[in-house]
């Protein structure tokens, strides 16, 4: 192809769909490193947030958490959907994050330790 800079080649490029796919959704690759990355620095803002409870003596039948149990239950994630897509996460005990995100009768506000988290993230 003739034009003003002279003759001008242009490269045939042949991608390999199935290692292009391996690169972008495993953990080692730009992608996972980078969630990973994500999920870690949402964590630890989650970990800041979240209530702690004063230690207090327990009685034998309390089925209550001890103190600090959510904030040590809090941690990274990471998943793959049906079609082998990468996505990462922080994870928290169930039972206290929706009972902290979504107040229950008992409080008279919300904790959303995990929404926070998620938020405070500049992507």
């Amino acid at each position: 192809m003739a034009s003003f800079f002279g003759s001008l080649s242009v490269p045939t490029v042949q991608l390999d769909d199935a290692a292009v796919f391996e690169m972008m959704n495993s953990l080692d690759g730009p992608v996972g490193r980078y969630l990973l990355d994500l999920s870690e620095q949402a964590a630890e803002v989650a970990r800041t947030v979240v209530p702690v409870r004063k230690r207090t003596r327990r009685s034998p039948k309390s089925t209550s958490r001890p103190s600090g149990f959510t904030k040590r239950s809090i941690r990274t994630d990471m998943y793959w959907d049906d079609q082998g897509l990468i996505y990462g996460g922080v994870a928290a005990d169930f039972a206290m994050t929706i009972f902290l995100e979504t107040p229950a009768k008992q409080m008279h506000r919300a904790y959303p330790f995990l929404s926070t988290a998620l938020e405070s993230l500049d992507i």
